[in-house]
């Protein structure tokens, strides 16, 4: 599992030319990739989209296994539902695939930013131009997630090392047949799990936002570069370019005739 260390090693130690670039142009990268996501109603423009950033990605340096590994995890998340509108017909295929394809991609992308930006720059923009309560929220939120991924890891883990999946067999009985837990005590060890992986992912939050007050943060993040656009830019933004041509391309498909 991805770890906010990594994507901060990554992106404070990198030298790539994404990782020159300045965090505007990277924002615009990110917001490109988002509107292709939300105006493609067909998995050809995503997957143009995916393979822009999977060999942006490849030529930056950064571990290109973890990163594509990672776009996976909204797939659980929108299996069901994009199963859920398929219409059973091969033809109809198209429909989940594109659902699937829209949370690859922006993953891929988010992921792609944040692996190439530390995490002062990546978010200092934001905090220039929000309300201070959003922009705590914000930076707060941005190391709850990998905080709380963290503890999801090491519960399953403890779970798996301590025996928390396997039941002994009964007083009496073959020990084959009571090997293994029910599927409804999986659940319920998982659900349990969940919570208080959430809840200390919270605890852990308000402890880093103390820190971050004590140690001079007052809503508002120094970067440690310029944030404007520069002219080391132009590559990050000919890929926002072509994104935003796969998204015009996919516009005018559905609107012109034929």
């Amino acid at each position: 599992m991805m770890r906010v260390a990594s994507l901060d090693r990554w992106a404070c130690l990198g030298t790539s030319w994404l990782h020159r670039a300045s965090p505007v142009a990277k924002w615009l990268l990110l917001g490109s990739a988002i509107l292709v996501v939300i105006v493609s109603h067909a998995p050809a423009p995503l997957f143009a989209a995916y393979g822009l950033l999977a060999l942006a990605a490849a030529t930056s340096g950064v571990p290109l296994g973890p990163l594509l590994l990672a776009s996976l995890m909204p797939v659980p998340l929108v299996g069901l539902f994009a199963l859920s509108r398929w219409a059973g017909t091969l033809p109809a295929l198209a429909v989940p695939v594109t659902i699937v394809a829209k949370g690859m991609v922006t993953a891929l992308a988010a992921l792609l930013v944040a692996a190439t930006t530390p995490y002062p720059d990546l978010l200092a923009p934001l905090t220039r131009v929000l309300p201070p309560v959003m922009a705590d929220s914000l930076v707060v939120t941005y190391r709850a997630i990998f905080l709380l991924l963290a503890q999801v890891e090491a519960l399953w883990l403890t779970i798996r090392v301590r025996g928390g999946f396997t039941s002994r067999p009964p007083a009496g009985a073959l020990p084959w047949p009571a090997r293994g837990t029910a599927l409804s005590r999986r659940l319920e060890i998982a659900a349990i799990g969940a919570g208080l992986s959430l809840l200390r992912a919270a605890d852990l939050s308000g402890r880093l936002y103390d820190v971050m007050r004590l140690r001079g943060y007052q809503g508002r993040l120094a970067p440690t570069q310029t944030l404007a656009l520069r002219r080391e830019d132009w590559r990050v933004l000919l890929l926002s370019g072509s994104l935003l041509a796969v998204a015009t391309i996919s516009i005018a498909r559905r609107l012109l005739p034929g």
